[in-house]
Parts: C-alpha cells; sequence; structure tokens
C-alpha cells in the first residue's frame, strides 16, 4: 500500500482560514462552494462535478475499488457563528 504524501500545512491552514472568512449561512452558500471546487480544480487527478441542487461533488480514483470511501462537510455555517464572526471581523 502506498503511503500519503505530508500534509502541507502552511497551505492548510491558509485555505481554511480563506474560507471560514467567507460568509455562507443556509441557502447563500455559492461562495464556499465555488472556492472549494477552485481548491479542488488544483489537483490533478479529481472529477468534479455540481447536483441540481448545488452540491459539489469531488471524486478521487483510488488503488482499490472494491471499497469506497466518502468523506461529506456542510459548507453552510450556524447563524449564530456568523453573527460572531462578523463582530470579531469588525473589532479586527
Amino acid at each position: 500500500m502506498t503511503s500519503l504524501p505530508p500534509v502541507n500545512q502552511d497551505y492548510l491552514l491558509d485555505s481554511l482560514v480563506d474560507l471560514l472568512r467567507i460568509p455562507s449561512p443556509t441557502g447563500f452558500t455559492d461562495q464556499a462552494i465555488h472556492f472549494i471546487q477552485m481548491k479542488l480544480e488544483a489537483f490533478s487527478g479529481i472529477s468534479i462535478s455540481r447536483t441540481r441542487k448545488g452540491a459539489l461533488i469531488a471524486k478521487c480514483p483510488g488503488e482499490m475499488t472494491d471499497s469506497p470511501r466518502a468523506i461529506t462537510a456542510h459548507t453552510d455555517t450556524l447563524e449564530r457563528w456568523s453573527r460572531r464572526s462578523k463582530v470579531m471581523d469588525a473589532s479586527s
């Protein structure tokens, strides 16, 4: 089995901070989805599509096809967190 490549922690942290700065309340996640799609398009071998409701699907082939795996995540933020973030941004 091939080992995973090392994680570029600076890239990961910068990307997460940039993503968390994008306002994405429920129903208005287009900017966050677009950001994630652009990040994923930078990697070769990943096929990207959207559902009719706008969800992002990224497929990355693995070494084995008999046991597929999935990672799912929400891109919307809770309203309370969104308000707190706006307050925090205003004080920065």
